[in-house]
């Protein structure tokens, strides 16, 4: 039997960053990412109902110790937001392929911007998820709008944090286990 070459396959152009197109257009990190992010949704879905369950008869339940659930998962985001932005860089440093992003005509703006708001695309479930709670939280009248918008701006700046610290650890550091270890370490701290 003869094996007739398959044809090809058409060809995709990117965009005028192409960082940010290889970042939200391919599957740069193969199926890991989708195996976290199935992890993470099934830990979510478990926290929500734990605490929905247990503050079902609560005027206040965000003033009680209950309180650490919600405020527990949205740490989960950012740590998970953090490991992402720091193996965005690590996982190019390791097979290879940032010594060839960095002979190419990229700006570092181009480089670092597509790496930041890939890293934000490919964790939009921890960056969304935890925002939904609170409208919901809002919604049912267990938390005011006021702490709801101061919620909203703050998570979201400490997502954008998460992702740039990621992405600062590991520009500075060569090992991919260093750099991880102090960006957790870092996020854990603070």
């Amino acid at each position: 039997h003869r094996r007739l070459a398959a044809a090809p396959r058409p060809y995709r152009s990117a965009w005028a960053n192409p960082i940010l197109w290889r970042e939200l257009k391919t599957r740069a990190y193969g199926s890991k990412p989708l195996i976290i992010k199935t992890c993470y949704l099934l830990l979510f879905a478990l926290g929500v109902g734990f605490f929905l369950n247990l503050a079902g008869g609560l005027e206040e339940p965000l003033a009680t110790g209950l309180g650490l659930i919600p405020v527990g998962l949205a740490i989960l985001s950012l740590v998970l937001i953090n490991a992402q932005g720091v193996t965005s860089l690590t996982s190019e440093r390791d097979t290879g392929a940032l010594d060839l992003l960095l002979v190419t005509e990229l700006s570092p703006g181009d480089f670092i911007y597509g790496k930041l708001f890939g890293v934000l695309y490919n964790a939009k479930e921890m960056v969304v998820l935890p925002i939904l709670l609170a409208l919901y939280l809002w919604w049912t009248s267990r938390m005011s709008g006021e702490n709801l918008v101061f919620f909203t701006i703050d998570y979201l700046l400490f997502c954008h944090f998460a992702a740039m610290l990621g992405l600062h650890d590991a520009i500075t550091y060569t090992s991919s286990r260093t750099a991880v270890a102090h960006s957790l370490g870092t996020i854990f701290f603070l």
